[in-house]
């Protein structure tokens, strides 16, 4: 059944016709749409007359754009070879925090055998 270009949900009033709602919506392109021969929107969050429009009724499900991110966390641990450990913001920064303790864990007047000073005196 299409969808009026005037169409607004009963419960909140707002316009359903609108480039975000469509299943050609795609916010990484410039022009917003995978459809190549639909013109250009200007105002995306409005009623517009899109001829390729086609309703998305998953568009605005969070469970959609948590998936979406748990999969890219997941590209990135393979890609990686993580543990886990993108998929945590938590995680990451305690990881990350824990690299920088040991990188610098002597005190400093301690002496590290892997770099021993250098010696002042200069050979004759």
């Amino acid at each position: 059944m299409p969808l009026s270009t005037y169409a607004a949900c009963a419960s909140c009033n707002t316009q359903l016709h609108v480039c975000r709602m469509c299943r050609h919506w795609n916010p990484r392109l410039r022009t917003g749409c995978n459809e190549t021969r639909a013109e250009d929107v200007s105002a995306r969050d409005s009623a517009n007359f899109c001829e390729w429009f086609f309703l998305n009724r998953d568009a605005f499900h969070s469970t959609n754009k948590e998936q979406e991110t748990q999969s890219a966390y997941t590209q990135l641990d393979a890609l990686f070879e993580n543990d886990g450990i993108t998929s945590d913001t938590v995680s990451t920064k305690q990881h990350s925090r824990q690299e920088l303790e040991n990188l610098f864990n002597n005190d400093p007047g301690e002496l590290s055998e892997e770099h021993p000073p250098e010696s002042d005196q200069k050979d004759a």
